[in-house]
């Protein structure tokens, strides 16, 4: 192993954290008053693999974390002690496991204990080679509690044996999940839906059951227990311990639970840190009030990487993220540690701020977000986001981050997901910027770096309002023998497919409802141009697609007929379609394999040259109002170059080089592309490179996309509001399409 080194690297400081600061005039210019949080970021030099814990004492700080040996397989323990202030880093291994050389015994889940700390102690009995060869073996795990001292020495060990044994004949088995000490030195273990309380010799004292599960639980600093758990409406809740009813109390209010992967640390005072999955604050027992302390995007940490923080006694916070690098031969770990003190605003260089708007911050983005703003010179991206960490008011932040945008409120860009906003009617309205004279003067990106049919797409009249990053495709697939060789068809040519193979189902486990819902997202072009708002719902076209729909059951009842795998059915003719999302080449050879005879990529009906939609999930707009165009391009640019093209997953690059060298790629024969076997149902399906006749074929379709796939509520709504009666036989599909063109009609015109 290597030596632990002493220093910390620096990385880079004096990045604005959270704003507490007003602003005064200054020889005309305004200057921020006031103070803010600032990280420093430095790197932890060790080897270790995995972080399990954080703890902090006065301004040092404990990382206890996981080392795995690539040569023997297994996992040791280290622990990594840091001074904050001086920069003096020590480390050493620790080991718990005894002279049993069959029994893996590892450090979890370690928490402060009365003057030191106490952890769970995990045992693992590894089987004989005779066992795992036969096949037959019972994996043999058991807990106990392990007392350790303030330099984490081992004190003694509280065995956990006869608690697990009667968990495990009560509910058939045991795992000691979280822990906490109050301050009599009694245990608490918080199992799945139930906390166990023991004293210290390990004697249960009680137990308190849930109804749902536990997601966590903390000691004050006074020694006050609090579980965090799913309440009888599986809504997050956050209570005490009443130790004097031996019962749960209380549910606290106006507790920022978020997400459910909130965690906690002891504030003192009747507070606690509760760290969501954006922020942190601080939440007061006693008024059971909280306020953000932190934003974590804004402190330039992705709190996907976050691995804990620790409150140091001058005031400032310690974070410390993992972050995972797999792109070489051997995964690398680095561990980023930041201390974020509190500093004059005036101190801090001002850049200018780019407000993005969004509805929630992945993990992509929040890593280029952070990514930018750590490395620009001239100006920081504010991200602007509508759903709250717990999601529960997705559909009042969806009505609001639309109007947001319809008014020029939401910021200088924002992002629209795939079929989150109707950039049509934006563009109609004259909401959005042109990015062409951006790309034009841009030094490294040009238009010709596009695939051409896909910004043909994107474009309106001969402009681009907006810019993704990738795309993915959506197209039907079925046999030559019954959708033929063509690359489109009509809703005529459906129909008589259907008419012509009555005892087969044209896609499996649908509805009326879904199939036209499918249809209207990926054949929207057939009825509505978006660039004029004409629409055309009165057309044959759509009355044979409320015929087509009419044909699938009303509820499709899995229980009515023995289960069939979908190859079976396929193969047999019993399913004719399958709907194919591509967003990378595996699946053009999985399909084409799936049916067991030749296959046509056929796509969705279309008056167009082609069935095949393109779909984008990353897709920039700018506002046409912002002052801050430059900036905003600034941060977009960074998908569209070749380093982050070159490393998309699970999507398709925009950039022709790119999209072409996946293609190259795919079709190598090397040790990462020598071939799999994928199970799909009961057929199994060797897969392996590409040859040139799928490669082709994924050309094919892919340059052939000529229309994206559509979604607008609202319209979806009027057009099922009204089939609804042509499906229950009250009005001819006739009658039903007339009423729909001139509902649907009056809304485009209302909102264009």
């Amino acid at each position: 192993m290597k030596k632990m080194k002493k220093t910390m690297v620096l990385l880079m400081a004096l990045m604005m954290c959270f704003i507490m600061a007003g602003c005064k005039k200054e020889t005309g210019e305004e200057v921020p008053t006031g103070n803010v949080y600032v990280p420093t970021f430095s790197e932890v030099q060790g080897d270790i693999d995995w972080i399990n814990n954080i703890m902090s004492s006065g301004n040092k700080i404990s990382l206890l974390g996981e080392v795995y040996d690539r040569e023997t397989y297994e996992y040791s323990e280290k622990l990594i002690t840091l001074d904050v202030v001086t920069g003096e880093q020590s480390s050493r291994d620790l080991s718990f496991g005894g002279d049993d050389d069959k029994v893996s015994t590892s450090l979890q889940t370690i928490v402060r204990y009365k003057d030191g700390y106490m952890a769970v102690l995990y045992h693992y009995t590894m089987p004989t080679q005779e066992e795992m060869d036969s096949g037959y073996y019972e994996e043999q795990t058991s807990y106990d509690i392990v007392i350790l001292d303030a330099d984490f020495n081992e004190l003694s060990t509280v065995a956990l044996d006869e608690l697990s044994k009667k968990v495990e004949e009560e509910t058939g088995w045991f795992y000691a999940q979280y822990i906490a000490g109050d301050q009599d030195g009694n245990i608490y273990i918080g199992g799945d839906n139930a906390v166990y309380v023991l004293n210290s010799e390990g004697k249960q004292l009680y137990e308190i059951k849930f109804t749902n599960w536990i997601n966590g639980m903390v000691a004050t600093d006074d020694g006050q227990i609090l579980v965090m758990y799913y309440d009888e409406q599986s809504n997050m809740a956050l209570a005490p311990i009443d130790k004097n009813a031996r019962a749960m109390g209380e549910a606290l209010e106006n507790v920022p639970v978020g997400n459910g992967n909130t965690g906690f640390f002891p504030a003192g005072n009747g507070k606690i840190y509760m760290n969501s999955s954006t922020k942190l604050y601080l939440y007061d027992l006693n008024t059971q009030t909280s306020e953000v302390i932190l934003d974590w995007v804004n402190c330039d940490i992705n709190t996907y990487n976050l691995s804990g923080f620790a409150a140091l006694e001058d005031g400032s916070f310690v974070a410390v993220s993992v972050n995972y690098d797999h792109s070489g031969d051997d995964a690398k770990t680095t561990i980023e540690l930041a201390n974020i003190k509190e500093v004059p605003a005036s101190s801090v260089k001002q850049k200018k701020i780019v407000t993005l708007a969004m509805m929630y911050l992945n993990y992509d983005m929040q890593e280029q977000v952070i990514k930018f703003n750590r490395t620009n010179e001239d100006y920081r991206i504010q991200v602007k986001t509508y759903v709250n960490d717990d999601y529960s008011n997705y559909e009042d932040a969806y009505t609001l981050f639309q109007s947001d945008i319809a008014s020029g409120n939401a910021g200088d860009f924002f992002l629209a997901g795939n079929g989150d906003i109707n950039v049509d009617n934006l563009i109609a309205k004259g909401a959005l910027a042109d990015l062409t004279k951006l790309i034009e003067t841009d030094e490294q990106i040009k238009m010709d770096d596009f695939i051409p049919n896909i910004i043909d797409v994107l474009s309106v009249d001969g402009k681009l309002y907006s810019i993704s990053d990738s795309f993915n495709v959506q197209t039907l697939v079925g046999k030559v023998a019954d959708v033929g060789e063509g690359r489109t068809w009509t809703f005529k040519d459906v129909m008589e497919l259907v008419k012509s193979r009555p005892d087969s189902q044209l896609l499996s486990y649908s509805t009326k409802d879904s199939v036209l819902s499918t249809m209207l997202v990926y054949s929207m072009d057939c009825f509505y141009n978006s660039e004029t708002g004409e629409c055309s719902f009165d057309s044959e076209d759509f009355v044979q697609l409320l015929e087509i729909c009419n044909t699938f059951p009303t509820e499709y009842n899995y229980d009515d007929e023995e289960y069939v795998s979908l190859p079976t059915q396929l193969r047999s003719g019993k399913v004719l379609l399958t709907q194919l999302y591509l967003s990378d080449f595996d699946e053009v050879q999985l399909y084409s394999k799936l049916y067991g005879e030749p296959v046509n990529f056929i796509g969705y009906p279309t008056n167009g040259t082609s069935g095949s939609v393109a779909g984008f999930d990353n897709r920039f707009c700018i506002n046409a109002k912002s002052k801050n165009k430059e900036g905003a391009w600034a941060f977009i640019r960074q998908f569209l170059l070749p380093d982050y093209q070159n490393n998309l997953e699970w999507r398709m690059p925009i950039n022709k080089a790119a999209f072409e060298q996946r293609l190259a790629d795919a079709m190598k024969v090397d040790e990462d592309n020598v071939g799999s076997s994928w199970m799909y149902d009961d057929v199994e399906i060797e897969m392996g490179p590409l040859d040139e006749a799928m490669v082709q074929t994924i050309r094919d379709i892919v340059y052939g996309i000529n229309t994206e796939s559509v979604y607008d509520e609202s319209l979806y709504n009027i057009i099922s509001e009204e089939a609804a009666y042509y499906f229950g036989g009250e009005k001819s599909a006739s009658e039903i399409a007339g009423i729909i063109q001139s509902r649907v009609q009056i809304y485009i015109d209302e909102n264009r």
